[in-house]
């Protein structure tokens, strides 16, 4: 058996807020290689960079916050499974208004009918309108879509739900883990490039 032994830098982070004390254990095997353990609360996580190019300082320094976030959470998705229906319904907010925008500079509609849609889209609920499946087409006849000036916004509602597959993502809510991570991240990215040679 042969025991080799190392040598290994810890720092402690603290008081930062809305985080408990932060651990960092940092192994650095030789330019370019080192092994860094973080520690908060109960949670642990670690990875090993194999090919910095660099001192550790300097990769930390040239490199941001998600990237060294995604390399700790190797078991943490970025995203939930979940819609944030409420990110989405600002999309889709904001995409009505700029097609409305750019018809009235082209003087494809007066302004009337831009008025009209430009108010309504916000009334208007994403998800009462959106398709249950894939296949199936974005509803135009919500009570406020039946005026004519939306018939003259998207023509038709075969082109209205073209554009609605076309401008209306998907968009999945945070996970609060991958989050809580992040921000932990950020503070041992700040303390590393802070700490003096």
């Amino acid at each position: 058996m042969k025991v080799t032994e190392t040598q290994i830098r810890k720092l402690e982070i603290t008081e930062v807020p809305n985080l408990d004390p932060i651990s960092v254990m940092i192994e650095e095997y030789e330019v370019g290689q080192a092994k860094i353990i973080i520690q908060c609360w109960d949670r642990s996580w670690n990875v090993y960079f194999g090919s910095m190019g660099s001192p550790l300082k300097e990769f930390f320094t040239r490199t941001n916050v998600h990237y060294l976030t995604d390399k700790f959470s190797t078991e943490i998705e970025r995203k939930c499974t979940e819609l944030d229906h409420r990110a989405m319904q600002q999309e889709f907010v904001k995409q009505v208004r700029e097609r409305v925008i750019e018809m009235r500079r082209e003087w494809s509609i007066d302004a009337d009918v831009a008025r009209t849609v430009y108010n309504q889209c916000e009334i208007i609920d994403l998800e009462s309108i959106a398709p249950e499946h894939h296949y199936d087409h974005w509803k135009m006849d919500h009570w406020s879509m039946c005026e004519s000036s939306w018939e003259r916004v998207f023509y038709d509602k075969d082109c209205f739900n073209e554009w609605c597959y076309d401008n209306v993502r998907d968009i999945y809510e945070e996970n609060h883990n991958y989050v809580y991570l992040g921000r932990i991240v950020t503070a041992v990215r700040e303390a590393i490039i802070n700490q003096e040679d």
